[in-house]
Order: structure tokens, then C-alpha cells, then sequence
């Protein structure tokens, strides 16, 4: 039997945004599960607030049953014609690219009286792209990451004992890999999404270097937590032969990937200064498994995927995440003046908080003692009094130093929603 996941982050951001005035649009990569949680989730859970059934219209556009309500004044007399009073009413739309004048459309929607207007679809080209650019200031963007490592585990599926976390590194969260019972599934599945969102990429974007974008995303899958600027890119694809890869296509290249919500870019913040350094800069992957798909499963950095599933999760949680840099000028045993930059993994904010996380995974003792060493060193030249986490990939008890640096599991960071207040 089907187990029916919540998504509370999500509901509660699409119910916070209703009747703001603002028409919504929810994005994320393919197979996230966006349509579901808005058509299904977020339906039933209007319907368990109070909502009537009459108040919720659902029109899905690429459907055959509601094709000819993609002509713009059909539509708007079909939404017309299902607003019957006063009471405000939610209008999820599927597919808007579909209309014969989105321009027009988008105009025509925000003009209608009590209806809370949300859309979605997969043409993220035109949504997070077109869309929010020529409509940034009538449009909230509600972004749905891939499932959390505690979705995917409250699925209740049969695990080899403690090997859930394994599945995690290796597949990601997208929903459909975990209902499939199978490793062949799972990796069958997500080469093939692969493929699509490549072909689809390079068809939208009219790419007419084929290999050197999909060698982009090798570089990349391989690179998370690394950073990377588009002349290191440039030099990169010279030295293949692709003289006229510069940085300015490395750079369009990237930013299609992010447009599709392929990657996220990471940019560094210096404490010190307080300002942000435009490059380089890191990427993580939207999802792992489209991560490790990239590299057909082959041995992968354990540490870059921490990193990459740390940073998934803080975004999930609503929270701004930059890196942190902390600037030091020395001199040497020379008395020679030199600079060194120190980096804090993930700076986390929202509202008022503040949270410094450093993610320490690796196989080897020795070298995750000095690998602790180094983020300990690092956190004591932070002045401020916001909380600092180390969070280690092995199953430990949470712990508290005297500087009130707190050490906890990956395990126990990921399955409690509370765990950076503890």
C-alpha cells in the first residue's frame, strides 16, 4: 500500500502564500513531485481546512479533456464561470507555456477577483525562466526540492539494517526511485531522466555543442563542494580541444543547468567584510542520484555527497545558505606577509537565526581527525555568538564542547526537523 507523505515545509509555504495577491509558481527539477504536491497534496489539504471542492479548480492543460481551454478567453470564462461567490477560490493550472498569449494570460489572471492563482509544469525554461523575469514582481516562486532523507525513509520500505543512509548516497530522493524495490530500477530509471533532461536541455536551449555540454556536467558532478569559475572551465575545455568553448558558454551552460534545477550555485560570503565574492563559486546538485547517475554509479567522493545532502536539506528547511569565508593575514617564519582563507561549509540564515555547519565525512581515521581539527580551527576565529554544528557522517551522540561547538550525526541532523536548535 502507497504510504501518503505530507511534505509539511511545502504546505505550509503554499499556505502561507495564499491570497498574498501574488499568483505562484512552483518549480523544481523533473520528477520532484511538484504536480503532485500542489493537485494532490495541497488539494487534500485544503479540503481538510474547510475548503469546498467547488472552491478548488484543477486544470491541467497538456490534458486532452481541457485542451481547449488553452485559448486564452476560454479559459478565463471557464474560471469565471466556476467563481459563484465571495469566498476566495485556489486555481492550479498546469502548463501555462500551453496558451496562446501567456503575456496576455498572466495579465488577464492577476485581474480576477477572489481567485489565488497557482502554477506549474515542467517547461522550467518558461516558468523559472520566461515567467519570473518578465513577471518577477506579480509572481512568488515556491521552489520543491526531490524528497528529504526523512521522506524517504517514512516510506516504511525494507532496508538491509542500516543501510537506508547508503541508498541515500547513492539514489538521492527523487520520488519515484523509492518506490522501486530494486537497485537495477532505480539506476535504470534515473539514466533515463538523465537523458530526457539532457536531450530536453539541448533542444530548448538550441545547444549546438553537444559533447562539450554534457562533458560540463561531468566536470561539475565531479567537482561538488570544489570551488569553480568559468575561465577554470574555459581552460578546462582548451585543453580538450574545444577552442571555442569560452567562459562566457561555460558560464551560459551553467546557467541553463540551474534554470532547470539541475544544480544550485553556492556563492561565498567573507564574515569578516560581510560582503559576497562573486567567484568562484561551489555547486551542489539539486538531487544526488542525478549526481552519481552523471558518473554511471562509479566510485564517488562520500564527502562531496554529504555536503551536497546538508545543503539540500538546510534549503528544504526554508533557510538562505552561503559558504563562509574568514580572511587571515600572517607572517610566516620569514616574517613574509601571506593571506589565508578558511571556509565554513554552509552559513544558514532565515529571519533572525544564524547557523554555522561544517559536514567531516571520511573512511579514514586519521585523516577525519584532521579533517575536525581544521573546522574546529576555523569556527574559533568566528567572533559572533550564533551556534556552530559539526555534523559527522558515523552514528555518534550528540555532544557539546566547552566553546559550545555542537558535534551530531548525519543521521540525526537529516531526521529531526528540530536538530539545529539542540
Amino acid at each position: 500500500m502507497a504510504v501518503e507523505l505530507t511534505r509539511k515545509a511545502y504546505l505550509e509555504r503554499l499556505e502561507r502564500s495564499s491570497e498574498n495577491g501574488l499568483i505562484k509558481v512552483v518549480t523544481g527539477v523533473s520528477e520532484c513531485g511538484k504536480t503532485y504536491v500542489l493537485f494532490n497534496t495541497f488539494y487534500d489539504y485544503l479540503l481538510s481546512k474547510g475548503v469546498g471542492e467547488s472552491h478548488i479548480i484543477e486544470i491541467p492543460l497538456s490534458d486532452r479533456g481541457f485542451s481547449r481551454l488553452q485559448n486564452n478567453d476560454a479559459l478565463i470564462e471557464y474560471i469565471k464561470d466556476r467563481i459563484e461567490d465571495d469566498d476566495n477560490y485556489f486555481v492550479f493550472i498546469e502548463n501555462i507555456q500551453l496558451m496562446d498569449d501567456y503575456s496576455d494570460i498572466m495579465k488577464r489572471l492577476q485581474r480576477l477577483d477572489n481567485a489565488d492563482i497557482f502554477l506549474t509544469g515542467d517547461d522550467l525554461n518558461f516558468l523559472s525562466g520566461v515567467l519570473m523575469k518578465e513577471f518577477a514582481e506579480e509572481c512568488q516562486q515556491i521552489r520543491i526540492l526531490p524528497f528529504s532523507f526523512k521522506d524517504a525513509v517514512s516510506l516504511n520500505k525494507e532496508f538491509e539494517k542500516n543501510r537506508e543512509l547508503d541508498y541515500f548516497f547513492k539514489y538521492g530522493g527523487l520520488p519515484m526511485t523509492w518506490w522501486m524495490d530494486s537497485e537495477e530500477e532505480k539506476e535504470e530509471h534515473l539514466r533515463k531522466m538523465y537523458e530526457k533532461c539532457v536531450a530536453s536541455m539541448i533542444e530548448t536551449y538550441n545547444i549546438k555543442n553537444e559533447t562539450a555540454f554534457v562533458n560540463l556536467i561531468n566536470v561539475l558532478s565531479r567537482a561538488v563542494g570544489t570551488l569553480i569559475n568559468p575561465l577554470q572551465l574555459e581552460n578546462y575545455f582548451n585543453e580538450l580541444g574545444y577552442a571555442n568553448i569560452t567562459d562566457k558558454t561555460a558560464k551560459k551552460f551553467i546557467g541553463y543547468l540551474e534554470e532547470q534545477c539541475i544544480i544550485t550555485k553556492v556563492l561565498r560570503y567573507d564574515l569578516k567584510k560581510r560582503k559576497y565574492i562573486n567567484t568562484p563559486a561551489k555547486y551542489y546538485f539539486e538531487d544526488v542520484g542525478l549526481k552519481n547517475v552523471v558518473n554511471n554509479f562509479e566510485t564517488y567522493d562520500e564527502g562531496a555527497i554529504q555536503e551536497n545532502i546538508i545543503y539540500n536539506e538546510l534549503i528544504s528547511r526554508g533557510y538562505n545558505v552561503d559558504m563562509g569565508v574568514i580572511e587571515l593575514n600572517y607572517k610566516d617564519k620569514f616574517n613574509n606577509r601571506k593571506k589565508q582563507f578558511l571556509e565554513i561549509d554552509f552559513v544558514a540564515t532565515k529571519d533572525d537565526k544564524r547557523y554555522y555547519i561544517q559536514s567531516a565525512h571520511t573512511r579514514d581515521v586519521y585523516k577525519l581527525a584532521k579533517m575536525v581539527e581544521y573546522k574546529w580551527k576555523t569556527y574559533s576565529y568566528v567572533r559572533d555568538s550564533f551556534k556552530k554544528i559539526l555534523v559527522v557522517h558515523d552514528d555518534i551522540k550528540l555532544k557539546r564542547d566547552e566553546y559550545g561547538i555542537v558535534t551530531m550525526s548525519l543521521k540525526e541532523f537529516l531526521l529531526n526537523e528540530n536538530s539545529l536548535d539542540l
